[in-house]
């Protein structure tokens, strides 16, 4: 007859074998959704665009891309979520900064970078629709999503070119 020592070994050897075999099958493999994240695994805004995102040093992630507003044109946009992917309500106005850029036609937010300290520069142009100039447009924002006024005027940079991507 063997030792209640020896039996508890057993099962606890046979109870940590088991625990390991359910963790090792129950771990995502590379390229699935992270369930924990939004919904299943993913972020849907209905209104917002994104064009290009980058991560905080905090994990938080920002993404700069266009929103179509009521008033039917395309507005410069930066949005931040949490890690978890909600709305960071923290930023802007629940989560979203809205940049007016003047009378500048549709600007589009293409590219974002998080500066070492945690600023956010946001770039992106402008379509005219038939109109030979474009504009090549900046805007850098403190970590709260107000733009930097330090930067450009007003925290916005705009640069005008022509189609031939000469300085105009």
């Amino acid at each position: 007859m063997k030792s209640k020592t020896a039996k508890k070994i057993i099962i606890l050897t046979v109870v940590t074998m088991l625990s390991l075999f359910t963790i090792a099958n129950t771990q995502a493999a590379p390229g699935d959704l992270d369930p924990t994240f939004g919904v299943d695994g993913k972020v849907i805004s209905i209104d917002f665009v994104g064009n290009a995102i980058a991560l905080q040093s905090d994990g938080k992630i920002v993404a700069a891309g266009v929103v179509f507003p009521p008033t039917g044109a395309f507005v410069f946009s930066v949005t931040r979520y949490n890690t978890d992917g909600s709305l960071d309500v923290g930023f802007g106005s629940g989560g979203r900064v809205i940049t007016p850029i003047g009378n500048l036609g549709y600007p589009f937010a293409t590219a974002v970078a998080i500066q070492a300290d945690g600023k956010i520069i946001v770039g992106g142009s402008n379509d005219l629709y038939g109109d030979s100039t474009h504009n090549f447009l900046l805007a850098r924002y403190h970590t709260d999503g107000s733009l930097d006024s330090t930067f450009g005027v007003g925290g916005k940079v705009v640069t005008p070119f022509n189609v031939n991507g000469e300085a105009g």
